[in-house]
């Protein structure tokens, strides 16, 4: 039966992977997102794409999951089917033997586990599917079912597993001479049942009931009856008559799996990664709502627009550890996006005011549109990009001869050797290993580059001089989008709010805040000082 192409998480066969992502790995565990994306068995950067059809299409999918939970418990049901289908192909391949043989019945009677499940399954919902991809599946197994081939395959199954699955033991006929010496044996009988231990007594004294199944008395292989070398051959003896047996037995699934084979099961397996990567998804979604954090399936905008308009944005990742601590947490949702009067964001606040968790937030939020997963924001209208870069203050062992900022510009110009205008660039205390004069004066020429290739970003900053140039870096003629302030909020008493905003900063940074939380005050270190030198004396 030859099969049209179909997949669960892919409109077209051309597969359109956005395999072009530079260092995702770094990017992710810089949005600390390892939390969200670990699933042992799917390879998440592997299927950000940048195709707007795709990205539909698996939004679709698991909106159908959302409707329908036993959704997500089947796709990790078949998973587990094809994963053992897959590791029996394995084990055979090459080989042709009665082990084998058996393996290849073993795979026949999962595959008809597996189209059965499926069946029973999307049989009940099959009105209410909503996606291309489940309504596809569905159309897909049963039409399998209803075909001449299957019928004939799963009653010729039936009748041949009976045979082989009912042998439970087997009848040994044993030659003796007349000194009741075993001279001759054989295998006379396969029987359904098992034999009942029974001994020669018993059997006189009618303590048995007369049974074919109960034994005289049980044979046991001792030292004292053969040596080594009979024992050893008794056992082959045994084994090559079972071995004829069983062949004879098998023989009749050969036509079986000949038709198994003819009908291109093969297409199922290539569905083995795509069941997992629905059920992975699926396990995602679930993990958030059990914490009730909102979930939205964004509006999937042209990447010619260059859309990112969010609603109740978080960040999933430390919304996540908070709720796990305290379920009743109060989760911070800002709005975000980018537009004509603002494509690069110059983002300033106070230290720990949220400036690192809003950036985050951004990253992730465009990695699960990607991913045709739906996102942590309450609404959201997200264009694809070709690529992430994210560059946070980290430094490792290659600083040693460079120098801290040496380090940081040999990343950036890495960096910017590969932006394109589809880029979306985070930038975390970038060049903080300069004094704030440098810093300020090469941040203005990395802001006006990006908006010199059209990408977008946000450059999170303690430089609040920088701020206060947008209208001057603005005024390059080869500026193509507009940069702009965003302000981490901070309220009257100096208590952060969490809060971004599109405005001109303060030129604060509210660090004496934490200095005096952690008893650094100048005021607290006399007073500890006086506290210190009292004790001593």
């Amino acid at each position: 039966m030859e099969h049209s192409f179909f997949s669960l998480i892919y409109k077209t066969k051309e597969r359109k992977d956005l395999l072009s992502f530079h260092a995702l790995g770094e990017v992710i565990k810089q949005l600390d997102a390892q939390w969200l994306l670990h699933a042992p068995k799917t390879d998440w950067l592997a299927y950000i794409t940048d195709d707007l059809d795709t990205i539909r299409y698996r939004e679709e999918a698991f909106a159908d999951i959302a409707r329908h939970p036993a959704l997500a418990d089947l796709c990790a049901q078949c998973a587990e089917k094809l994963d053992a289908i897959d590791a029996l192909r394995r084990i055979k391949e090459g080989q042709q033997t009665n082990e084998t043989m058996l393996y290849s019945i073993k795979e026949v009677e999962l595959y008809l586990d597996l189209t059965a499940l499926l069946k029973d399954a999307l049989d009940p919902l099959a009105k209410d599917l909503c996606s291309d991809s489940f309504k596809g599946l569905y159309t897909l197994v049963k039409r399998e079912c209803e075909s001449e081939e299957y019928i004939a395959l799963k009653e010729g199954v039936s009748k041949l597993s009976r045979k082989i699955s009912g042998i439970r033991s087997l009848t040994v006929g044993i030659n003796l001479d007349a000194n009741l010496t075993p001279y001759e044996s054989g295998i006379l009988s396969i029987n359904e049942e098992y034999f009942h231990a029974g001994d020669l007594i018993s059997r006189f004294m009618r303590l048995e009931e007369k049974n074919e199944m109960t034994t005289l008395a049980p044979l046991y292989v001792t030292s004292k009856s053969f040596t080594p070398r009979e024992a050893q051959a008794l056992n082959i003896s045994v084994n090559e008559a079972l071995k004829k047996i069983v062949s004879s037995g098998l023989r009749g699934w050969q036509a079986m799996l000949k038709k198994y084979f003819a009908m291109n099961t093969a297409h199922w397996l290539s569905l083995l990664p795509e069941f997992h990567y629905l059920a992975d998804g699926a396990r995602i979604i679930e993990n958030m709502k059990a914490l009730k954090l909102p979930l939205c399936t964004p509006t999937a905008c042209p990447k010619e627009e260059k859309r990112f308009s969010a609603r109740g944005l978080y960040n999933p990742a430390l919304a996540e550890k908070l709720r796990q601590k305290n379920p009743s947490e109060q989760i911070v949702e800002n709005e975000f996006s980018f537009d004509e009067k603002g494509m690069l964001y110059i983002l300033t606040g106070p230290n720990r005011g949220g400036k690192s968790v809003i950036l985050c937030a951004v990253g992730i939020a465009q990695l699960m549109f990607q991913l045709g997963l739906p996102v942590a924001a309450r609404q959201a209208e997200i264009s694809p990009v070709e690529c992430i870069y994210t560059h946070f203050a980290t430094f490792s062992d290659s600083t040693v001869g460079k120098g801290r900022l040496g380090e940081e510009c040999s990343r950036l110009k890495e960096m910017f050797a590969r932006l394109s205008e589809y880029s979306l660039v985070l930038m975390d205390e970038t060049l903080s290993s300069t004094d704030s004069f440098e810093a300020s004066v090469i941040a203005g020429e990395l802001l006006q580059a990006l908006s010199a290739f059209g990408c977008r970003g946000i450059f999170a900053t303690h430089l609040h001089e920088l701020s206060q140039r947008t209208n001057e870096l603005n005024a390059h003629p080869k500026c193509r989008c507009k940069i702009d302030n965003l302000v981490a909020g901070v309220e009257q008493n100096g208590k952060r709010s969490y809060k971004i905003s599109r405005s001109a900063p303060d030129g604060k940074s509210y660090a004496k805040d934490i200095a005096r939380r952690y008893g650094l005050s100048f005021e607290n270190l006399l007073v500890e000082n006086a506290r210190r030198i009292k004790e001593e004396n």
